[in-house]
């Protein structure tokens, strides 16, 4: 029985390998989707920044209009003053000359400060698409890398589920049947160590017979108060040498 005592807390620091190989093996698509994310991410920014620009330059493109506009509008009223015979009618086409060159010059104002903010876009556009074209460069070298470690990874867990056969297959007794039923209840710890007496796990102190037919190890023995197996310190420590 001895040997099976050790073998059950051997068997609980495998499992727990086990677990951590299985989280490990599932935690490689959420970190490969967590790049590939970022690299969303990124393009969408880019596409953003291209759409602005290209508001931008229309709206630039409308004042240019604009300004056309006026232009053309400026070059015939001057040229009807020239004929102008009459000063009232020059007078009032100066006004509005005037008023004009003023629309003029807003306008232009207006077209450059747009087409100055749409070349800001463009230079952060184009740093958005370096900087996903870097990460989608990353998710393809993760997903290489990551299907490698998928590989070793499953090799590993193989060895170590192998490693758990073999020791459930020696076992005597309902020694594994009592743990596997303590397993998930107490969350991966249903062995625990007498330590001076007391259970490890729950920190009960048991009495001296009970402690006794504990350090015998003719049987599985439990803790009256948690219920996990008790295995006394030696024996413990041959089972996580």
């Amino acid at each position: 029985m001895e040997n099976t005592l050790v073998d059950l807390v051997r068997l609980q620091r495998l499992d727990r390998s086990i677990a951590h190989q299985r989280q490990r093996i599932g935690g490689l698509p959420a970190e490969i989707q967590e790049k590939v994310d970022i690299a969303d991410e990124l393009k969408g920014k880019q596409v953003s920044c291209d759409t602005r620009r290209k508001e931008k330059l229309v709206h630039a493109s409308e004042w240019e209009v604009t300004v056309q506009g006026h232009e053309t509008r400026l070059e015939k009223l001057e040229a009807q003053m020239f004929t102008a015979r009459d000063a009232a009618a020059i007078q009032i086409g100066q006004h509005e000359s005037e008023a004009l060159r003023v629309k003029v010059s807003e306008a232009q104002d207006a077209a450059l400060r747009l087409m100055e903010e749409a070349e800001l876009i463009a230079a952060k556009g184009e740093s958005y698409a370096v900087s996903a074209a870097e990460a989608l460069h990353e998710v393809e070298s993760f997903r290489s890398q990551a299907g490698e470690d998928e590989t070793e990874l499953l090799g590993e867990l193989k060895a170590l589920e192998d490693r758990r056969t073999e020791i459930v297959g020696r076992m005597v007794g309902d020694a594994f049947q009592r743990y596997e039923k303590l397993r998930v209840p107490k969350k991966g710890r249903p062995v625990s160590r007498l330590v001076e007496g007391a259970c490890e796990g729950c920190g009960i102190q048991l009495n001296p017979t009970e402690q006794g037919h504990i350090r015998v190890a003719k049987d599985v023995r439990c803790c009256s108060s948690c219920e996990r197996i008790l295995v006394d310190a030696p024996l413990w420590a041959r089972g996580t040498a």
